[in-house]
C-alpha cells in the first residue's frame, strides 16, 4: 500500500510542474527564452509581466545595477557637494576675518598719518619760533682782517 501512495504523490507532482510549465509558456516564459520576443517593445514579459528585460534575471540585473549605479553617482555628488560648501564656508569666513582685520588696520593707519601730520606741523612751528628769536654770532676774537700783505691778523683784547 505504500507502493501506491508514492506513485500518487509522484504523478501530482508531475501533474503539478506540467502545468506550470504550460502556464510560464502562456505567459510569455517561452518568448524569454528565445530571444524576448514576447508582448510590448520586443521584450519578454516574463517573471509575472514585470518587463525588465529581455533575458529575465539578467536584464532585472542589469537595471538593478544600472540604479544602485545612478544612486551611487548622486550620494558622491551629494557628498561632493557638501563637502565643496563646508569648504567654501571656511574660506568665506578666513576671508571675512581677514577683511575685518584691514579695516582695523586702516583705522589704525588713519589714526597714526593724522597724529603724525599734527606732530609734524608742530615741529615746523616750533622750528619758526626758535629762528625768529635766536642769531648766529661770531666772536671778534674769531674774526680775520684779510688784508693783502700781511694775511690774517686777528685782534686780542
Amino acid at each position: 500500500m505504500g507502493e501506491f501512495a508514492s506513485k500518487g504523490v509522484a504523478g501530482a507532482g508531475l501533474g503539478t510542474g506540467i502545468a506550470g510549465l504550460a502556464l510560464g509558456v502562456l505567459n510569455g516564459g517561452l518568448g524569454n527564452l528565445l530571444g524576448g520576443y514576447g508582448y510590448g517593445y520586443g521584450r519578454g514579459y516574463g517573471y509575472g509581466g514585470c518587463g525588465y528585460g529581455t533575458y529575465g534575471d539578467v536584464g532585472i540585473s542589469e537595471a538593478l545595477a544600472e540604479r544602485d549605479a545612478e544612486i551611487a553617482r548622486l550620494s558622491a555628488k551629494t557628498y561632493s557637494d557638501e563637502s565643496d560648501l563646508t569648504l567654501y564656508k571656511y574660506f568665506d569666513g578666513k576671508i571675512k576675518e581677514l577683511n575685518d582685520k584691514m579695516n582695523e588696520q586702516a583705522v589704525y593707519n588713519a589714526t597714526v598719518n593724522g597724529a603724525l601730520g599734527t606732530i609734524t606741523n608742530q615741529i615746523a612751528q616750533l622750528q619758526s619760533l626758535v629762528g625768529s628769536i635766536t642769531k648766529t654770532a661770531v666772536p671778534a676774537s674769531a674774526v680775520c682782517n684779510f688784508t693783502p700783505a700781511s694775511g690774517c691778523q686777528t685782534q686780542m683784547s
